[in-house]
């Protein structure tokens, strides 16, 4: 157990709390020639947790992951460091969507060269906000924003980076599969997970 792995971190939707048996959520149903699955997901988490915990998981168990699938979730969200924890923080209207997705946009590419740096396969999706869903009404900041946008490697990614896994669902595969919350009902996660193996299965 734990020799080979399948490496996955996110927010909520990759979690898996919101069904009855975690399993249920889309990490646990990509059965990827036998890995086993590391889940560093966590609901309410931001970028910065993602690609903190991934750094960190990914070096100590270097040599049992195989490949990874990161899900990143809304920029707006951030930590402040403490002493034990990372305390969680939400949308502040005082931060521009110019700060919120350079940073975004340099967390993925900085993920990206640390896998290739490991020899890991990765692949990006993200789960509600779109990689250019941004309000920025400065024309230069927004073409700065633009511009950085082309430098992501976007064969890397499962969905495209100007989808979600929400519009993915609801568009293409099942508009009903959501909970009230917003999270996919744990049959939806079994649609995601096959795509998503297959997907990757083709590419490794």
């Amino acid at each position: 157990m734990y020799n080979n792995l399948i490496y996955t971190n996110g927010c909520s939707f990759s979690e898996g709390a919101y069904y009855q048996n975690r399993t249920d959520c889309w990490p646990w149903r990509l059965n990827i020639r036998g890995y086993d699955v590391l889940n560093d997901a966590m609901g309410g988490g931001s970028n910065y947790r993602i690609m903190r915990t991934t750094l960190d998981t990914v070096t100590r168990m270097h040599g049992r992951i195989q490949v990874a699938v990161i899900q990143w979730t809304d920029p707006s969200r951030y930590e402040t460091p403490g002493d034990d924890s990372y305390t969680r923080h939400f949308r502040d209207c005082k931060v521009s969507d110019t700060i919120y997705f350079q940073n975004w946009i340099e967390q993925i590419n900085t993920l990206d060269r640390f896998f290739a740096c490991m020899n890991i396969p990765v692949f990006f999706f993200t789960a509600f906000t779109r990689i250019n869903q941004f309000n920025i009404s400065d024309d230069l900041d927004r073409k700065r924003i633009e511009s950085r946008i082309e430098t992501i490697d976007k064969s890397k990614w499962i969905l495209p980076p100007n989808t979600t896994l929400c519009e993915w669902i609801r568009d293409h595969k099942n508009p009903d599969g959501f909970l009230e919350q917003g999270h996919l009902k744990a049959p939806t996660n079994i649609t995601v997970g096959n795509y998503f193996r297959e997907f990757i299965l083709e590419r490794i």
